[in-house]
């Protein structure tokens, strides 16, 4: 499963959701108060918990699709985040503008935001909660069979169509790449063609300037060269090896105290079930911006152009706001993970608008903003000053 098809599940999770708990939003009471939030929780706690479940269940689908396209069996996953009454009560009495009529649309995102965290912190808590042994997954990989069978047919339906689509993207990228090794194999073609006959023509040159025939010295001589030659090629390819293992520093550190590396003791990494099937566990996670038609969000560029950076306790919690549909991707090596080339470009655009200028904070949010949306930032900074002065 690819990021978009993960993104294009959530959607149509929520848009399930939204269906369900339409019937208790339009009877909200006519003023906020916390005995109204609790009986609004009461009423959609069973509804929040199930699309939670469906939610997580694509974040798992998600991890195991991008385990096997890195090489491996199967992925770590996590056991899906507890979830309580408490929890929903207290999101619904801090909605923007309290729970009442007329504010249906703020608790619908505050409710949306509780359903789609279950699938981003299935990601999330993958690089931080893997299982200590492959085969402990078996029966919870069971049991994420049969929830995955649970997703209602135009869950079902949106998933096929994503996947539909990405899958004609991803044929004509297969095609262009098939082009350009086509044209670029046609090009080499004629330059060894070019190159055979500028050798054969310097040849005869040499042979009609030097009609002696070829001494054992010189042959000799040339052997040596031909050997020379060689070895200097396997010396560069030893060296570009080495060089790699000197940039990757998990590789130093292996080579380092473990060489030669000893099978029976792989890293947790690498490590397989009694099947014999290869478990991935993903080293890290990274953030996926999916912007609206004006533009991505400031705030969630920045952290997006961080990288795969979050991996320990203190960096893993998903910040996230209102509106944001931004996706969680497991990294499984720093070469590639979806989104890394968006990652790069935000990464520039901080470097230029907010290192550059040693901004923080509110500033550096807005400098981010004003970079990647224009005068639509502008207008909503200004409307955001005047609602907080009044």
């Amino acid at each position: 499963m690819t990021e978009a098809v993960f993104r294009a599940l959530l959607d149509a999770i929520l848009i399930l959701f939204r269906r369900r708990a339409s019937s208790v939003l339009r009877a909200l009471p006519a003023e906020s108060t916390a005995a109204g939030a609790d009986a609004v929780a009461e009423s959609l706690f069973h509804e929040v918990v199930e699309h939670r479940r469906l939610a997580h269940s694509a974040g798992v689908l998600f991890l195991r699709g991008q385990a096997r396209q890195h090489g491996g069996d199967e992925a770590w996953v996590p056991r899906q985040s507890p979830y309580s009454r408490r929890a929903l009560r207290q999101g619904l009495r801090e909605v923007p503008g309290g729970l009442r009529r007329g504010n249906e649309a703020a608790v619908q995102r505050v409710l949306e935001h509780h359903v789609e965290a279950a699938g981003r912190q299935a990601v999330a808590r993958a690089v931080m909660e893997a299982p200590p042994d492959p085969d402990g997954m078996r029966k919870h990989l069971d049991s994420l069979e049969h929830d995955l069978r649970m997703f209602s047919p135009s869950v079902r339906k949106a998933a096929r169509r994503a996947a539909a689509g990405q899958a004609v993207e991803e044929e004509q990228k297969v095609s262009r790449r098939q082009a350009a090794k086509e044209q670029a194999k046609k090009a080499r073609k004629a330059e060894k063609k070019a190159e055979k006959k500028r050798r054969k023509a310097e040849k005869k040159t040499a042979e009609e300037a030097r009609p002696h025939l070829e001494t054992k010295e010189e042959r000799a001589a040339r052997r040596r060269k031909a050997l020379d030659d060689a070895f200097g090629k396997i010396a560069d390819r030893v060296g570009e090896a080495v060089e790699e293992i000197e940039s990757e520093p998990h590789l130093r550190q292996i080579v380092q105290e473990k060489a030669p590396l000893a099978v029976e003791n792989l890293p947790d990494r690498f490590r397989r079930d009694r099947q014999g099937r290869r478990i991935l566990k993903a080293f890290a996670w990274a953030r996926v911006v999916h912007p609206g038609r004006r533009g991505p969000c400031g705030f969630c560029a920045m952290l997006a152009g961080r990288g795969p950076v979050y991996k320990a306790q203190g960096t893993a919690a998903f910040a996230y706001h209102y509106g944001d549909r931004c996706t969680v991707v497991p990294v499984f090596t720093s070469r590639s993970w979806p989104g890394k080339k968006a990652a790069a470009r935000y990464a520039g655009v901080y470097d230029r608008v907010v290192r550059g200028k040693d901004l923080h904070g509110a500033e550096a949010r807005s400098a981010m903003d004003r970079a990647l949306r224009g005068k639509r930032s502008a207008q909503k900074s200004a409307a955001r000053k005047e609602r907080t002065n009044g």
